[in-house]
């Protein structure tokens, strides 16, 4: 896992612990964010949601577990080709949105009983963010917005080919195979011509996830540099007023960023 972690806060930390907290994995496949999830959730016991249980299950029993993968264009994610047909077809049905709904049902039923959780997508939809922030915010629960990025990006491709050999023939095979299919993934996202970012590049500043009520941090992990971090101080230093991750507002509005 890296060792340069980055984390901004939107609010002050009451550090009331008894309060739920809502972890949310954020990054591109490949980028090591299901491998942190799983450290944090083991570490922490907090349940873990995955979204690509849903996806996979619904894959399996929508078109067996061996279809083939294919990019089909740079406005459309990397899916099955019997998916990919479907849903060019009369049906549309869409079954990671669904996967996305399955998953925010689930953590709405940890929050309500008071559970802290773990969520691992990709998080690259602001507005799934929003939604999930809106929940936290329903029962008063602190938001961490976990997001692995990977600058070295021939680990990040060796990462993606490794998975893909896993995967084949298994109800996972609808995730990108190879760097080709990432790159497709990436220019797939709307981009905005005022700034030059993709729309999976949030948050550019405070304003753009404000969310009314919400305790947010973010934090930001580059998971191709070494570390030497026990899955026990790397989920303190993430969850908890490290003294070495310092945690303000600042007089504009932006966030304070230092990195350990």
């Amino acid at each position: 896992m890296g060792q340069a972690v980055t984390t901004t806060s939107s609010m002050d930390d009451d550090d009331d612990d008894n309060v739920p907290r809502l972890v949310l994995m954020k990054g591109h496949p490949g980028s090591g964010k299901s491998s942190l999830a799983l450290v944090l959730a083991r570490s922490l016991g907090y349940p873990l949601i995955d979204k690509d249980d849903a996806r996979d299950t619904l894959h399996a029993a929508a078109f067996g577990a061996t279809t083939t993968t294919t990019c089909v264009s740079k406005d459309s994610t990397c899916l099955g080709r019997d998916e990919e047909e479907r849903q060019q077809g009369d049906q549309h049905i869409d079954l990671n949105q669904i996967s996305y709904d399955i998953m925010i049902r689930y953590v709405e039923t940890q929050l309500q009983v008071g559970l802290s959780c773990i969520v691992d997508s990709p998080l690259s939809r602001v507005e799934i963010f929003r939604r999930l922030a809106n929940l936290a915010c329903q029962y008063t629960a602190k938001v961490y917005v976990v997001e692995c990025t990977t600058q070295d990006e021939s680990v990040w491709a060796t990462r993606v080919q490794q998975r893909a050999l896993q995967d084949i023939g298994s109800a996972s095979s609808h995730k990108p195979r190879s760097w080709q299919d990432i790159q497709d993934l990436l220019e797939s996202y709307p981009l905005d011509k005022n700034t030059g970012h993709r729309s999976f590049q949030w948050p550019l500043s405070y304003s753009d996830h404000t969310t009314a009520g919400a305790s947010v941090e973010f934090i930001t992990i580059d998971t191709t540099v070494p570390t030497n971090r026990t899955p026990h101080q790397l989920a303190a230093e993430i969850l908890s007023r490290h003294p070495d991750i310092i945690i303000h507002r600042t007089p504009t509005g932006l966030t304070d960023t230092r990195v350990i």
